[in-house]
């Protein structure tokens, strides 16, 4: 079974036990069904590092000195600014090269058509500096009616009423996101293209879509030893999707996210 993890923030202040050189091998490549390697483990700049573009810079540095190589970021988490000025620095000042990082953002699923979601990455790309990413997921399957957070504090008052209300309407918003994440593949913007926060319900529905040319290469997930999911588990294996694990350490009780949109989308 393979499955990746990542870290929302390291203590890289403390003192390191092993050198860059010693770290850089110590962190091992899973192989997607495209071919193409990932890290097994990325430095995240959510969380803690919510909406903190500015301070996410020397994380991302000290990260890399460490001997990191994976950086996950996400437009919900406020910091893709600050991750592309973190890797100008890498190139620019460390001797780094673009080819030795692997770089993740998310599109949040408010942005509900093909349009807004082509809009969004273009967005991205010029926030991030980058001509291309490595790894771009599906942030989430949807929302619950009636939600405001992390995920909806971009939108006008107009725009939170156009979110799709049910579980049909949700489906319909996948599939445009999906088509539109395909297409920047095609163009070799994007080389792997996820989704993040899926149960098997919603995997399931959209690689059954004549419209998805593309399995997933990777479902992003809560998975630790207090949140454990057996059922997408396998379902990922049997698509040759890899399980990526966000808190695989644990957070908070009944957080997680999967099933919570299980529940609210009557899936």
């Amino acid at each position: 079974m393979q499955f990746t993890c990542w870290k929302t923030k390291l203590a890289l202040d403390q003192q390191f036990v092993f050198t860059t050189f010693e770290m850089t091998k110590l962190i091992p490549n899973f192989t997607l069904h495209t071919g193409r390697k990932i890290p097994a483990i990325a430095f995240g700049t959510g969380t803690s590092y919510f909406n903190r573009s500015n301070d996410v810079i020397e994380g991302i540095v000290k990260a890399f000195d460490a001997g990191f190589r994976y950086i996950d970021t996400a437009i919900a988490y406020g910091t893709e600014e600050g991750v592309g000025k973190a890797v100008k620095k890498l190139i620019e000042e460390k001797g780094y090269k673009r080819e030795e990082m692997f770089i993740t953002t998310k599109v949040n699923s408010h942005y509900f058509t093909y349009e807004k979601t082509m809009a969004a990455m273009n967005e991205s790309f010029a926030k991030l500096g980058l001509d291309y990413l490595d790894l771009v997921l599906i942030h989430s399957p949807g929302m619950p009616p009636g939600y405001q957070g992390d995920f909806t504090k971009f939108l006008s008052p107009e725009d939170l009423k156009r979110l799709p209300s049910t579980p049909e309407a949700y489906q319909e918003t996948r599939i445009q996101m999906w088509e539109a994440l395909q297409d920047l593949k095609k163009e070799g913007k994007i080389k792997d293209i996820g989704v993040s926060n899926f149960n098997r319900f919603h995997i399931e529905q959209l690689i059954k879509n004549p419209r998805c040319t593309d399995v997933p290469v990777l479902n992003q997930i809560e998975f630790n030893p207090y949140c454990v999911d057996k059922d997408i588990l396998e379902y990922c294996k049997e698509n040759k999707i890899i399980v990526q694990a966000y808190s695989p350490l644990g957070s908070d009780p009944g957080r997680n996210a999967a099933k919570n949109f299980t529940r609210v989308f009557g899936e």
